[in-house]
């Protein structure tokens, strides 16, 4: 899964297939395992304490499996259905930074 084209693969999801859930079955799921993370290292709806992010992930640690642990993780994803139009996009990704920027900085995201 390393090789594929990311870009490719986003392209091809037509605009009716274009939900946030679909998205993430179809594209964000496949790449956080591409990265490397595993089922118990992945949790969705993860909450920052400032608000929730479609995933978080962060590798394991001895005994500490963040699936049960949900402190620390390494990687906040956040899964947006694409915006139509070049005005509609920008709006919504300066929107997105500013939100965004609260999540990491939630108690959950900080080294205990």
């Amino acid at each position: 899964m390393l090789l594929t084209d990311w870009s490719h693969l986003l392209d091809n999801i037509l605009p009716d297939e274009s939900s946030e859930a679909y998205i993430s079955d179809m594209f964000v799921r496949p790449l956080i395992n591409a990265l490397g993370f595993n089922q118990q290292e992945l949790f969705p709806q993860f909450d920052t304490g400032n608000g929730r992010v479609d995933f978080a992930a962060r590798k394991n640690v001895d005994s500490d499996i963040f699936a049960l642990s949900r402190i620390n993780p390494y990687l906040l994803v956040e899964v947006k259905a694409p915006a139509t139009g070049a005005g509609a996009k920008i709006t919504a990704v300066c929107d997105q930074i500013h939100h965004k920027k609260s999540y990491l900085i939630g108690s959950k995201n900080r080294p205990q």
